[in-house]
């Protein structure tokens, strides 16, 4: 699921890149409407389709929002936050810099935990992704 943040032509771009994957790949703003909140649309998707979320965004305050983070895992949701950098990038970058990483997002969502959140590096080249783990 992509957030409002994410150009929806590229993030159209990726559904279509992923036809025929097993994966059910949305866009944030379509399915929930433009400007819904973060807390509102992580409720309503787990509702809609259950455990198996897996949300792609820009929004690095979800680890500084302690009633986000808390939506966020107690709707079980997974998360892969974008580079800081990522929403600077012009287009054609942050197409390349996506479609790189995206086998990496793939495989890392399938074998990953409800409640995970991992920060993607701005490095171009695709590495393993660990947890974030919030600073207690």
């Amino acid at each position: 699921m992509f957030d409002e943040n994410m150009p929806p032509k590229l993030a159209r771009a990726i559904i279509e890149l992923s036809k025929g994957s097993n994966h059910q790949i949305l866009i944030i703003r379509e399915e929930f409407g433009a400007g819904t909140s973060d807390v509102s649309w992580m409720t309503q998707s787990t509702n809609k389709y259950g455990p198996d979320v897996v949300a792609i965004t820009c929004d690095h305050h979800i680890k500084s929002r302690p009633h986000e983070m808390a939506s966020f895992k107690n709707n079980g949701l997974r998360a892969f936050v974008l580079p800081k950098l990522f929403t600077q990038y012009k287009y054609w970058d942050k197409s390349a810099f996506l479609v790189r990483w995206w086998p990496k997002i793939v495989e890392t969502a399938e074998t990953s935990s409800p409640g995970e959140l991992f920060l993607i590096p701005g490095r171009q080249t695709p590495k393993d992704l660990k947890a974030y783990r919030s600073p207690s």
